[in-house]
């Protein structure tokens, strides 16, 4: 996407990806982003191999012969990248009010809404989401009556892999686990009829009611198919970065590394 919208930006842009094409992106990327070319370099090697036009064999050659470097851990939180990195605090602000008023006005749904709160809440990755049940969500009462809300997050044993083999607790604000719960219910309910034990429900399922799935994940999303889901709905609100004047780009990853950015820092 990057490079495409950088091609897009140049007057002189033909129907071909050239080797100028190649060299001026090469060119403009600066030291955090310069990983961005070796992930190109892969997929523009294949479009080649599979006989696409579109990329020549001069590109191909000129690929092969450079040294590309690989993306340096860490660097995006780091340098505090705008693309990759974590939100500024701005931001983070920015894209929780873009949430709530699409939430108010319908724009987004509620497993949408409440799946991009979790993330600003807790981080964590989408395999961990995407293996949730409705029993994850808990409601306990204290002493003096008084409701807490809980969910019981799957520890991601492999990153892509769904797992629920161990949990972690975690304690969730009455304003996100409130609606949480009642949503939790809703899907437990309309599972009544599709699955013996409805308790066994993805809390966030998938919308087709067909697939192949893993024994003990039926009608649940893959992680990557949860993670596209929360880009493409959070990518409709087009919230505005301060630092870079341009939509937000929200990969799920960048809510993880902001939670731990605020956490290191506090």
């Amino acid at each position: 996407t990057h490079f495409l919208e950088y091609r897009a930006a140049c007057a002189d842009m033909s129907d071909e990806i050239t080797v100028k094409d190649i060299l001026n992106y090469k060119a403009s990327l600066e030291q955090p982003r310069s990983w961005y070319l070796t992930a190109l370099a892969g997929l523009l090697k294949k479009w080649h191999r599979l006989g696409y036009r579109g990329v020549s064999e001069e590109v191909v050659r000129l690929l092969d012969g450079m040294t590309l470097r690989g993306n340096q851990k860490g660097a995006a939180v780091v340098t505090m990248d705008p693309v990759m990195g974590p939100f500024s605090d701005t931001e983070v602000e920015a894209l929780q009010d873009a949430i709530d008023d699409a939430y108010a006005d319908g724009s987004i749904t509620d497993d949408e809404f409440l799946l991009a709160r979790l993330f600003l809440a807790l981080g964590g990755r989408p395999e961990q989401y995407a293996s949730l049940k409705v029993c994850d969500v808990r409601r306990d009462s204290t002493p003096q009556g008084d409701a807490t809300y809980f969910i019981e997050m799957p520890r991601a044993k492999q990153r892509g892999k769904r797992s629920r083999t161990e949990f972690k607790s975690r304690a969730l604000i009455a304003q996100l686990g409130a609606p949480l719960t009642e949503y939790a219910k809703r899907v437990c309910r309309k599972y009544m009829t599709i699955l013996s034990d409805p308790n066994q429900a993805p809390l966030f399922p998938q919308r087709s009611q067909r697939g192949d799935w893993a024994d003990g994940f039926e009608y649940h999303q893959t992680a990557k198919a949860l993670g596209r889901a929360l880009t493409k709905a959070l990518g409709r609100l087009e919230v505005m970065s301060e630092r870079t004047g341009e939509a937000l780009n929200l990969p799920p990853i960048r809510f993880r590394r902001t939670l731990g950015t605020r956490a290191a820092q506090e």
